[in-house]
């Protein structure tokens, strides 16, 4: 008898565009996450890595806030800044921010004023998965 378990790691990034399509993707959110469910085990690690709330067409008109709903039902571990989340005043980013249902990581960004990380974000965070320690840190480009 085989006693091995998977550890499994999701990952995905920039999922600004929600709508369904005409051709291929089509579905949107529910397909996407229709996905993510169906490979989802007790030992899986769901990972984001940035470009959530821009740029799309409907940032122009929700600023990030059609990301928040779809985000927080894909139940993801842990995410990261990307380099649009920061299109937006921080404030505004911080706003988003605290909407969501995971902590969010920026290892290598400072805010020249403050000397934190941008976004407050967390520098980096240790996950237990299968019997396994797990760390995860987040690093954004220019």
């Amino acid at each position: 008898m085989d006693t091995t378990e998977t550890f499994r790691i999701l990952h995905f990034n920039d999922v600004y565009d929600l709508q369904e399509g005409e051709k291929e993707p089509v579905g949107g959110v529910a397909r996407f996450k229709t996905g993510l469910d169906q490979y989802r085990t007790p030992n899986t690690l769901v990972l984001f890595s940035g470009d959530a709330f821009s740029p799309s067409v409907l940032t122009n008109v929700y600023q990030g806030k059609q990301m928040i709903q779809p985000l927080n039902s894909f139940g993801i571990d842990v995410a990261c800044f990307g380099n649009h989340d920061f299109d937006f005043p921080i404030e505004d980013v911080m706003e988003l921010k605290r909407q969501t249902n995971f902590p969010w990581l920026l290892s290598n960004v400072y805010d020249k004023q403050t000397g934190n990380r941008m976004g407050d974000a967390e520098e980096y965070i240790i996950f237990e998965k299968g019997g396994l320690k797990i760390g995860v840190f987040g690093l954004a480009e220019k």
